[in-house]
């Protein structure tokens, strides 16, 4: 059995008495005291050399990985700034602000845990898919709104709306909006088109207003994408993933600034979300670009947002169908329902090379749903643009 720690000195001289005695053996004195005979002679020797026979300390003389005091109270101090953040953006972060000679990640880890900046739910390992993404800025941005909060005054709910750049994970805006309604998302999406410029693409789930996940019918605001040549994209019915980007960049936003902090009006959320995406977008290091921030990967559109829809001139073989104010169209003298989103608008029905049974239904310079000639009704109704 191990010696007792707060006996050891004691029992240590208790030995050294009883070899000096040379009544037993050694081997038979190392066998009382449950010690090997290594052991035994290890402080026989320092006995004899007039050592202290206490432990002596463990620790070396030279740690050449120990960093020094004041750079661990500077990576310290950085977590404290950002303590949602990894030590490989901490940093990334101080290397981006010219600290020089840095330790790995792996000290800068150690760090954090020797001053207990690491939670449980932090060190828990995290889970690795499969990244997709466009190959260039403004192929596609994704949109969501990220779920409602009640502010402090108990009465107003704050509905953050975000738009996120797919290529380069910039954060397009982040909007403390008062409601889900069709017009706030084009109020906020037109700035952002003036700030940016206009993407090829947005995608969004099938939740209102930009999606009707009933009738799948298209709304509104795909018609207004549409008219600015803007294809809309809608994920697949329970199929989040695809929004994958867009669902990180609400959780990012949840654990750094809602999980945490409240507000008073939308006005103060508001600033809170500014500061936060100017952060995110600008020092915040991304593990999917190499530990460069998405500004460094974004570039403007090159296609410049018009106020006013420029009108359209279909080919000279469509058939031009002029959309009823209850969202119907009349194919071969018959109405079948299309959608309300594109009441008083004209849609244009041409034939499919790729197959003699079927027209397609056209809107502009997209294709928004096939026509089953054999079966007489409205078949795959979903955007795509027109090559």
């Amino acid at each position: 059995m191990p010696w007792k720690e707060n006996t050891l000195e004691n029992i240590r001289n208790d030995f050294i008495m009883e070899v000096e005695e040379k009544i037993y053996s050694f081997s038979a004195i190392c066998r009382k005291y449950q010690i090997t005979r290594k052991t035994g002679y290890k402080w026989y020797n320092r006995y004899k050399l007039g050592e202290s026979l206490s432990d002596k300390s463990r620790r070396p003389f030279h740690t050449p990985n120990k960093i020094p005091n004041d750079l661990e109270e500077k990576i310290t101090l950085m977590r404290k700034q950002y303590p949602y953040w990894g030590s490989r953006k901490i940093k990334k972060v101080m290397e981006n602000q010219g600290f020089k000679n840095l330790p790995s990640a792996t000290t800068f880890t150690n760090v954090f845990k020797r001053n207990n900046q690491i939670s449980k739910e932090e060190s828990e390992k995290r889970e690795h898919y499969i990244r997709f993404e466009k190959e260039h800025p403004n192929e596609m941005w994704q949109m969501d709104f990220k779920g409602q909060f009640l502010l402090l005054d108990g009465n107003t709910y704050c509905y953050p709306l975000t738009i996120k750049d797919d290529n380069s994970r910039l954060g397009i805006a982040t909007v403390a909006m008062r409601n889900q309604q069709t017009q706030g998302v084009k109020r906020e999406l037109i700035k952002a088109f003036k700030k940016y410029g206009v993407p090829n693409s947005i995608l969004s789930d099938n939740g209102k207003p930009w999606g009707d996940s009933k009738t799948r019918a298209y709304t509104g605001l795909d018609v207004w994408l549409m008219e600015h040549n803007i294809l809309p994209i809608h994920c697949k019915m329970k199929h989040p993933q695809t929004q994958g980007k867009c669902e990180n960049f609400n959780k990012i936003l949840k654990n750094e600034v809602l999980k945490y902090e409240n507000f008073h009006t939308l006005e103060e959320a508001q600033k809170r979300f500014d500061c936060w995406l100017y952060q995110y977008n600008n020092i915040r290091p991304h593990e999917a670009l190499n530990m460069d921030t998405p500004i460094e990967h974004y570039k403007k559109s090159y296609k410049k947002y018009n106020e006013e829809i420029e009108e359209y001139k279909y080919s000279k073989e469509a058939n031009i169908i002029k959309v009823s104010n209850n969202g119907y169209i009349r194919i071969n003298k018959k109405p079948h329902f299309f959608s309300e989103g594109f009441k008083g608008k004209y849609v244009a029905l041409i034939s499919n090379i790729e197959d003699p049974n079927q027209q397609n239904i056209i809107f502009r310079d997209f294709i928004i749903a096939k026509f089953d000639i054999t079966n007489n009704k409205i078949i795959e109704k979903f955007a795509k643009r027109i090559k």
